[in-house]
């Protein structure tokens, strides 16, 4: 196990560790769903918030619950104690981590926060119409679980999402009604959570570098990052290419032509390797 940071709460579905140096700065990060999970898994320090000058809190879940279960309300008790002490607070987190940022934001004091392909519940009450997570909701308490009563009208940031992803685009609008001052931003191709070209063109942590910046994440500058990340991404140029090859043609010759202009330059063929995975 990574841990060596001071643990803040440590339950039996719970842990919130603490990493960092007397930073007046820290940023909360949160657990994702894991297939297969069998408990904690291991944390370590962000090496780049160091750098940064942040600090760093990390929630764990023994189980993909989304962080609602017995032990909820006293592990969001010693956040709020642990946070009280900086100056400046922000979260971010994936699918069932971007639930966590948004639901313990308030309780943490975060003033900005970045939330990838977020749900506002899964219980099935809430979100009849997503089933995907519906046993994962055994435990969820709705009342504890529910955003509307702990939405901040003030929390700004970027809650983004794949807008070929019909549930998370649905998601997304629900959350924008609490949060009426996050901005969406809509990431073609980048699946669930919609970090995904990021993540396999090697820019995975150009979230956490825009969150920790002294300004904060600006919409205009993810934007224009993912435009010049994704003409180089053989990954996003095959999806593109897929979707628009019966309505868009011209998308997809482009597509395509991207595609042999990078496999002219040298290395494997990114066509045969959108086959192999497809």
């Amino acid at each position: 196990m990574k841990e060596s940071g001071e643990r803040l709460f440590d339950g039996k579905r719970l842990r919130l560790t603490h990493f960092g140096r007397g930073n007046r700065r820290a940023v909360l990060t949160f657990d994702f769903l894991r297939k297969n999970r069998e408990g904690f898994g291991e944390v370590g320090p962000s090496q780049s918030l160091r750098r940064w000058g942040w600090d760093q809190i990390s929630l764990r879940s023994a189980r993909n619950d989304w962080f609602i279960n017995s032990e909820t309300e006293a592990m969001e008790g010693a956040l709020a104690a642990a946070c009280a002490r900086f100056e400046t607070v922000a979260a971010i987190g994936f699918s069932m981590g971007g639930y966590g940022a948004l639901r313990f934001a308030r309780s943490a004091g975060a003033r900005r926060v970045i939330a990838v392909s977020p749900q506002v519940s899964i219980h099935p009450r809430a979100v009849p119409w997503d089933k995907r997570y519906h046993r994962n909701a055994a435990e969820f308490e709705p009342r504890l679980g529910a955003l509307g009563p702990r939405s901040d009208g003030n929390l700004e940031g970027m809650v983004i999402f794949d807008p070929f992803v019909p549930f998370d685009r649905r998601h997304v609008r629900r959350i924008l009604e609490l949060y009426p001052r996050l901005r969406p931003v809509a990431l073609p191709f980048g699946g669930h959570p919609a970090s995904g070209i990021l993540r396999a063109s090697g820019q995975a942590g150009l979230l956490m570098e825009m969150l920790a910046r002294d300004g904060g994440p600006e919409v205009h500058d993810l934007r224009n990052a993912y435009r010049e990340i994704r003409r180089g991404e053989p990954t996003y140029l095959i999806a593109l290419a897929r979707r628009a090859l019966n309505r868009h043609t011209r998308v997809a010759d482009w597509a395509l032509s991207r595609l042999e202009e990078m496999d002219t330059d040298g290395g494997s063929n990114p066509l045969d390797a959108g086959q192999e995975s497809s």
